[in-house]
């Protein structure tokens, strides 16, 4: 117990605390695994400018100088030869693959950014569900320590009556016993805060006073009157289920790409050459040429064919993909929305339930100080109300952990937290709406 009580003393000391927002704003800005897929964003947009280069002509200047040596049957002649060739090439067809290719880099740009965006809400998820399990563990903390107080409250009750030899020695060892797991059951607790805590710590990276920390709340969340509204949003705004979208843009872009190889492609080649004492001619030696060349792959083994038919794949591969994420939403959203309206009617039973163990721990604490109850009667009646209380403060998190991951499927749970899209969407050149 001394450990904890060490360990749980020094997490206070080296921590601070923050509101839910405020944690979120530093993860958005820290985590390292949102800045990973926010680097991936800005490195796979950079390959649209990489495919638009095939727009442009290639322009290559090529310069040499040296010792060019000719030998003849009677004579031998060293030459300083000297080349400049400047030469301009511009691709005027092939079947459209540039246009497939620059369509398929802007698609996959879009689905990266769409997978930070998805990145960002898993790990603010998991922000969430941290942050709250801290919370709820320091509530529970107290808890236990009430129970622990009341029970050594008894305890010194008892203590004065078996001195005063109105109690049985059994109602004394009782007592010990009751106050023993009551101890017990406290250091259990301190335990279960500081894992949860270091959870936390591992999202944030520090740690936070759970004991400071603000209880956050939906009160300015336009949140969905039915499962069906939910749904219906979640299809469009989800960020999963968006990246796959252009996941499956992509793969029939692809496709286009590998059609283009059964066209021929046009070319415009000029160059202008500039040698002198060059391949035994001596003096000036200028070229200029100026062609079109046509060329039309006749047989490269099914290669071409083979692409197309894995493009194909990929297409369907996607597709798919897409129905499973589409049946993780409805099945994630279900289950959250029944298990936050089941937990809200059940609240409303472990409420009526505290109120009444409450009253009954009074009364029969009376009762027992007049010799109407026996200790037994009043440890049961003690253990009713702080377990209806630690009911009630697990139920209250669950609904609100039920409730973020509604959003979080929906695709809006960091905009719901920090009341503004931009500073997401903004990052990936995304507006927040589909």
């Amino acid at each position: 117990m001394l450990k904890n009580i060490i360990a749980l003393s020094f997490l206070t000391c080296v921590s601070y605390s923050q509101t839910l927002q405020e944690s979120l704003e530093e993860v958005l800005q820290t985590n390292p695994t949102i800045q990973e897929r926010l680097q991936n964003y800005n490195a796979t947009k950079q390959d649209i400018t990489n495919a638009k280069s095939g727009y442009y002509p290639s322009l290559d200047l090529k310069l040499g100088a040296g010792q060019e040596k000719i030998e003849r049957q009677y004579t031998t002649t060293d030459y300083s030869a000297y080349e400049t060739s400047l030469n301009y090439t511009q691709n005027i067809f092939n079947g459209f693959g540039t246009t497939a290719l620059v369509e398929g880099q802007e698609y996959r740009a879009v689905a990266a950014a769409y997978s930070y965006v998805e990145k960002v809400n898993a790990t603010s998820s998991e922000l969430v569900n941290t942050y709250l399990e801290a919370m709820k563990n320091e509530e529970l903390l107290k808890t236990a320590q009430e129970n622990v107080a009341i029970d050594q409250e008894i305890f010194n009750k008892v203590k004065k009556l078996y001195k005063a030899g109105l109690t049985t020695l059994s109602e004394v060892k009782k007592i010990e016993s009751s106050l023993a797991l009551a101890k017990s059951n406290l250091v259990v607790q301190e335990n279960t805060l500081l894992n949860a805590s270091y959870n936390l710590e591992k999202v944030l990276g520090h740690t936070l006073d759970a004991s400071a920390m603000q209880k956050p709340n939906l009160d300015n969340v336009n949140f969905p009157q039915s499962q069906e509204e939910a749904l219906a949003f979640a299809f469009k705004h989800n960020p999963s289920l968006l990246a796959n979208e252009y996941n499956l843009k992509v793969a029939k872009a692809t496709n286009k790409e590998n059609k283009a190889k059964y066209y021929p492609k046009i070319d415009l080649d000029i160059s202008q050459a500039y040698n002198h004492n060059v391949s035994g001619i001596k003096g000036k030696d200028d070229e200029f040429r100026a062609m079109a060349y046509l060329s039309y792959n006749i047989f490269n083994g099914f290669s071409d064919q083979s692409s197309i038919e894995k493009s194909y794949s990929q297409i369907q591969q996607q597709f798919e993909n897409k129905r499973s994420v589409k049946r993780e939403i409805v099945q994630s959203l279900k289950l959250s929305w029944a298990a936050q309206e089941k937990l809200q009617e059940q609240l409303i039973h472990l409420q009526e339930y505290k109120k009444f163990s409450n009253k009954t721990l009074i009364l029969y604490s009376k009762e027992y100080d007049l010799g109407r109850r026996s200790l037994l009667d009043l440890l049961s009646a003690q253990n009713d109300f702080i377990r209806s209380k630690a009911q009630i403060i697990t139920t209250q998190y669950s609904i609100l952990n039920a409730k973020y991951k509604i959003l979080n499927t929906m695709g809006v749970l960091v905009t719901s937290i920090m009341q503004d899209n931009k500073v997401v969407y903004s990052k990936v050149d995304l507006s927040g709406e589909k």
